[in-house]
């Protein structure tokens, strides 16, 4: 999985959980959420976007790329795959485009929102 920008993209088992639902809804809802032990302050983002497949050899080597130098490799270490990808266009690398719904912040038992 990576996040650059506001476009997440997954690489989930064919036969997997992520990749039946995505299938049969393309649309996405996240929320993620830190929190400290008390639970009197935390801060959570409300995200939906649409999957999409993602198939062209350009973009699978531009994420594999960015995996690469976020993990420390060699950028072009996981070219392989990009390789493999192209010559099976119906491999399951997924982009799923991102908007923030709303973020909400607690302080002290106080809720505050920012909605659009």
């Amino acid at each position: 999985m990576g996040l650059m920008g506001t476009i997440l993209t997954v690489v989930p088992c064919r036969e997997g959980r992520m990749a039946r639902g995505l299938q049969a809804n393309p649309n996405a809802v996240f929320k993620i959420c830190t929190s400290d032990h008390t639970a009197e302050a935390f801060k959570a983002v409300i995200i939906e976007g649409k999957a999409q497949g993602l198939s062209a050899y350009e973009d699978v080597i531009h994420f594999l790329r960015n995996v690469a130098r976020y993990a420390g490799l060699d950028e072009n270490a996981l070219d392989p795959i990009a390789k493999r990808h192209a010559q099976n266009p119906g491999s399951n690398f997924i982009r799923i485009p991102l908007r923030v719904l709303d973020d909400i912040v607690r302080e002290g038992g106080t809720f505050k929102g920012t909605s659009e």
